[in-house]
């Protein structure tokens, strides 16, 4: 979401007995989202899961160019 009004007016609150009040902004979006992602979740009409991919290499000798490069690759993938 974009930038939001982060403090409220100082003479409202005044007027109201209450001081400026400060909102986290990033923790009120995802709080937001995490309601949303509740109430889509209990609609029935999506489901949630976990994935887990496999890399299966075969090769006749242990260490070989193409898996050191594979390897190397994931690992690479994982830290982005």
């Amino acid at each position: 979401m974009g930038a939001k009004a982060a403090v409220t007016n100082e003479s409202d609150a005044l007027k109201s007995g209450g001081g400026v009040t400060c909102v986290n902004v990033h923790a009120d979006d995802m709080a937001a989202d995490a309601v949303a992602a509740m109430a889509e979740a209990s609609s029935g009409l999506v489901r949630f899961g976990y994935y887990t991919s496999v890399v299966l290499l075969s090769s006749t000798t242990k260490h070989s160019e193409f898996v050191l490069t594979l390897r190397l690759s994931i690992v690479q993938g994982l830290a982005k």
